[in-house]
Parts: structure tokens; sequence; C-alpha cells
């Protein structure tokens, strides 16, 4: 969802989702933490023992983001041109709902779209992206790919002058990623920072669900690190658990409850993209637990945890996944067709609470982006 992220492969089972030590070396380590029954729900203005800076960055996480487009272009010059997406598990919501995005977009400028699914598996992206280059497409998109384990690919697509644009992960090696589409790693740890603090009164005993080969998550978990750390040193701690994403859906849920059970401590789980959320969410809930999760992505079941109150208290949300498949298609028409890169190539995003969740639809969280598509169709010259 988007620092380095570690080279460790793809693994499965017992061992990745092994508890880790309590997490960190700082001082937030600390095992003082108050009980799992001390997470509530509630802004920062209200929390005891907080800082009054930790009100100020939850207010400016919760505020409206406006929607920008870049300059104008004929992407109509871009018909009938190949360009191949691989996507890191298709079967993922976010990653589908980005795919969708990108192709829809790609398609209105008529593209022939060819998309690839790695299952999860680094083997099978290389795959993929050796395929995409042997069909010399104009364009390939990789989706929450580790570049690391890609690296001969890409190289390939560099020599064969291919431009490639990754969402959310980093180039490993200097130019063989043309352009990055991400969010902002820092403002996501932060943000889910703010509301843990505020929710349980900087008594915050914290439980991480990462991916240790996601760049981003590591980066967003270490901005949440830093900032209990800079807040709350005696009273907050943090552990973790990581994900294999090739079977998060039948494992996620057993290593929270194991977590949460191992320590009880625990009173806020912290999970960086809602393909992990969404099933930390109904595990905790079978639990009977009073421990809060802070999401991350916005996906709609998602939103309704947070409206209902069931168990979700907040998610750093985009506009939609579907806008992001848009804002990369957008970098690489750019990139086909000469012009200068998007401001876009970071994703706008927006804290979601219970305060300001209202019916959890797109275009109540993010008014300014209601019909993103007929403004970029119009930005591109082509509606």
């Amino acid at each position: 969802m988007v620092g380095a992220r570690s080279s460790m492969p793809y693994l499965a089972g017992a061992a990745v989702l092994a508890l880790l030590a309590a997490a960190c070396s700082t001082p937030s380590s600390s095992s003082s933490s108050a009980p799992a029954a001390a997470a509530q729900t509630g802004s920062a203005t209200q929390a005891q023992g907080c800082p009054s800076s930790v009100s100020s960055q939850l207010a400016a996480a919760e505020a409206p983001v406006p929607l920008k487009i870049g300059p104008t272009l004929n992407a109509s010059s871009l018909r009938g041109k190949k360009l191949w997406v691989i996507g890191i598990d298709n079967e993922q919501a976010v990653i589908a709902d980005i795919q969708q995005g990108i192709d829809a977009a790609a398609k209105a400028a008529g593209m022939q779209v060819t998309n690839f699914d790695a299952q999860g598996l680094a083997n099978k992206a290389v795959e993929g992206v050796s395929e995409a280059v042997a069909n010399h497409p104009a364009g390939i998109i990789i989706d929450a790919i580790n570049t690391k384990d890609i690296g001969g690919p890409l190289a390939a697509a560099q020599k064969a002058g291919i431009p490639v644009v990754s969402d959310y992960e980093p180039a490993q090696t200097p130019g063989t990623v043309t352009a990055l589409v991400t969010d902002d790693a820092s403002f996501t740890g932060r943000a889910q920072a703010a509301l843990a603090l505020s929710s349980t009164n900087c008594h915050t005993s914290a439980l991480f669900i990462d991916s240790p080969i996601f760049s981003a998550q590591i980066s967003a978990a270490d901005a949440t690190k830093s900032m209990f750390s800079q807040t709350c040193p005696q009273t907050c701690s943090t552990s973790a658990i990581n994900y294999d994403p090739a079977t998060l859906a039948t494992t996620v849920g057993p290593a929270v409850s194991n977590a949460v059970q191992r320590n009880p401590k625990i009173n806020v789980v912290l999970a960086e993209t809602d393909d992990v959320a969404v099933y930390a969410v109904p595990a905790l809930q079978a639990m009977s637990s009073p421990v809060k999760l802070v999401g991350g992505g916005g996906e709609q079941a998602n939103l309704q945890f947070i409206s209902k109150g069931q168990v979700q208290i907040g998610d750093v949300a985009t506009p939609s996944n579907q806008f992001t498949g848009w804002i990369t298609a957008d970098q690489i028409f750019r990139l086909l067709l000469h012009q200068p890169q998007s401001q876009y190539d970071v994703i706008p995003q927006r804290l979601i609470t219970q305060q300001n969740v209202g019916d959890g639809s797109a275009s109540s969280l993010f008014p300014a982006f209601n019909n993103f598509e007929q403004k970029f169709l119009t930005a591109w010259g082509l509606g």
C-alpha cells in the first residue's frame, strides 16, 4: 500500500507468521503498556496524557484532500500500443482494484492491455516480467512487486528501451524503474500513530501486521514507531507479526489471535493494508477482544467496519484503488508521449475515522475526486 524492503524471499507457514520479539530497540518498546481494555475510540483532544501535537497531527490527517491533474496531453496517439500489467497477486482486493483502474484508463486510450498474475510468488513475477519484455510492449506496469526479485527482467526491459512504472516498490537497481507511483509511507505511519495514541490515551501497546518484502509497509511502521518513541517512551510498546502474501487469507486471522492471546497488553493492531485488516477484524471479533484496529487502503469492507463500530477505528485511505490505477496509467502515458511526469507520483491519502466516515462512500470521503475518470479523460484529450 507504499525505506528499502528486505530482500528475503516469499515465505510461507509458521516461519513467516511467527510472533517477532517485542519490536523496537527504541524506548517505545517499554513493557509498561496499558491493558487491552484501555483501547477506545475518540479524538486526540479528549485523550488524557497525550500532548497537543497528537491532536494537531490527527486533525491534519483527517482533513479532506484536493484533486490535481497534470498538464493536458494527447493520449489518442497511443491507440493500438501494447501495455503489460503484472500484479503481485490479482486475487487481493487492492491489487485487483488498481488493475481495474489501469485497464479502464488504458483501454479508454485504445491500448491493448495484457494482465499477468504473479500469484504472490517471486518466481511467477520473474516469469511475468520476462514474458512482457519478450512481447515488446510499449510499456510495462508492475504492481507491488519486489524489484529485487525481478532484477534480471527489469534490466532486460531497460536494455530494450521499454519504460516500467512501479506501483509502491522502488527500484533496487537505479534506472530499472522509470517511474514510481506510491503513497507517502511517512504520512501513513504518523496518521496511524496519532489515532492509536489518541484512542489509548498515549498508553499504546501496538501489534504491527506487515510483510518485510513490502518496503512501504516497513517505512510506515518505522514512522509509527518513531512517533511512539517521541511521544510516549515510557508508556508505549510495540510487537509484530509478518504475513506471506500467498497465504494471508488463511494465516493472518490465527496469527493475530495467537499474538493477542500471548500478549494481553496489546490494545491496538496496526495493519498497513486492508488486504490484511479484512482478516484481522473477524479474528478479533471472534475472540470478543476489546483490541481495536487501524488499517490502510480504504477498502469498502473496512470502511463499513469503521462506520458500524466493528473493531476497526480508522483507515489511512486513498480516494480509491481505481484512482491509483488511473494515475499509474497517467504516468505511463506521459512516459510514452515524452511528457513531464504528473505530480501524482505520490498517491493522496486521508485518515478516515468514526468522526468523518459518514456513509463510507468515496463521494463523501473524497468529494473533490467525484467523476475523476472524466476529468482525466478530458486532460488526455479523450473526453
